[in-house]
């Protein structure tokens, strides 16, 4: 998908029905709203989105992944769009950079990335010039015994990335320092069976979609414990460990690999927001204790959850805790059986559902990730699939009104 191949097309903004529901005349600025579809035009080729950055001159740099004629994996790309969401340059990586995992933004114009080598599993840290259209990304650092990097995410001090080693059949946890340099490697969360394939399905697409993620409890300045989501002992479990080296775990585990946590968004202490899926259904506990304390096992069974029948069998769901003026909300995306994306607020101190909001029509659309932007709105990443069946990159802006309103601000 060559820049010069690509065509915008900017489809009806529905969004705008919100803004004319409410007594507020305020006009709503090109940035603030819109909704983005990137084709090329043709009939052919995949291109599903993984995550995005807001950059300096208030565009998007979207990174995601093509697929490629030499491997079985999908090679990394990237887009970059000005701020009202318009294509201004896509790069598409034709050597060694596949299945890119997750963005952080760097103190300069550069979006670090984290992928993983085609042929030897190995990890990569790439750094990418968001306003230079020729840059190749360049590599920050490479981890050649980091295998198979499924999740990253971004902690006070650093970064941890989630590994799994193919020889011993288990689940690391890395920490990266603020230079991504290797803090420390975690004891082995051993898996007790060769998961491999679960996994080559996982990043191939060809199988289930499996909810790696990473994450921290804690404030912006300290973290108490570290969490991942992955393969432990036979299971896709959740695992509590410390900041110290990744040990004294405590389990929260699922069934197998066909019950599990989807998504986990500390609140305060032990509660947690958290969706589930179990044989195929989704629930949803916006306020649920779980003790995180080394030592104890539990089962995602022991946690009472809301039903939520309208989600997608296994459904994606991002979390996330956002602030919106002086309201502190958790945000629940996900997809729709009527293939729509949909958002979920709730308020993070009560647990109190305060609205929900849908995105897409016309053509089937699923969620990839969501990110605040200063504005006081919402910048949600999805897959779209032209004419039901080619994947293409789809960007939503949601205004501050539009949030009032999802939030009943």
């Amino acid at each position: 998908m060559k820049f010069q191949k690509i065509y915008i097309k900017l489809l009806p903004i529905l969004l705008l029905l919100f803004i004319w529901s409410c007594s507020d005349s305020e006009e709503i600025s090109p940035e603030e709203s819109f909704t983005k579809i990137f084709d090329n035009g043709e009939f052919g080729g995949s291109f599903f989105p993984i995550d995005l950055q807001q950059t300096t001159d208030g565009g998007y740099l979207i990174v995601g992944e093509y697929e490629i004629e030499d491997s079985d994996f999908y090679g990394l790309y990237l887009l970059k769009t000005d701020a009202q969401g318009n294509f201004m340059w896509d790069y598409e990586d034709e050597g060694s950079y596949v299945n890119p995992s997750a963005a952080f933004k760097g103190a300069d114009s550069s979006v670090f990335v984290v992928c993983m080598d085609k042929l030897s599993l190995g990890t990569y840290v790439l750094r990418v010039n968001e306003s230079d259209s020729a840059s190749v990304p360049s590599v920050v650092q490479n981890y050649a015994s980091v295998l198979y990097p499924l999740a990253a995410s971004q902690v006070p001090d650093g970064y941890l990335i989630q590994s799994y080693d193919r020889i011993a059949q288990a689940t690391e946890l890395v920490k990266l320092d603020a230079s991504f340099n290797i803090s420390w490697t975690s004891p082995s969360y051993n898996v007790l069976e060769d998961s491999e394939e679960l996994l080559i399905d996982h990043l191939t697409r060809r199988g289930q979609r499996l909810p790696f993620f990473t994450g921290y409890v804690g404030d912006e300045s300290t973290a108490s414990r570290y969490f991942l989501n992955g393969f432990n002992n036979f299971t896709m479990s959740t695992l509590f460990v410390n900041t110290t080296d990744g040990g004294d775990i405590a389990l929260l585990n699922g069934v197998r690999y066909k019950d599990a946590v989807s998504a986990l968004v500390p609140i305060t202490g032990n509660n947690f927001a958290i969706s589930m899926f179990k044989e195929g259904s989704n629930f949803i506990s916006s306020s649920a204790e779980i003790n995180t304390t080394a030592g104890v096992v539990a089962s995602i069974g022991d946690i009472a959850g809301n039903e939520i029948s309208e989600l997608s069998e296994n459904a994606k769901v991002i979390g996330k805790r956002v602030t919106f003026g002086e309201k502190e909300v958790v945000i629940l995306a996900s997809d729709t059986k009527g293939n729509q994306i949909i958002l979920y607020g709730y308020d993070a101190e009560s647990g109190e559902l305060l609205g929900t909001h849908y995105l897409g029509f016309s053509n089937p659309y699923e969620v990839a990730n969501f990110i605040a932007t200063p504005d006081g709105g919402l910048a949600i990443l999805g897959t779209t699939f032209i004419l039901g069946r080619f994947p293409r990159i789809s960007l939503f802006k949601l205004s501050s009104l539009d949030i009032e309103t999802l939030i009943g601000a």
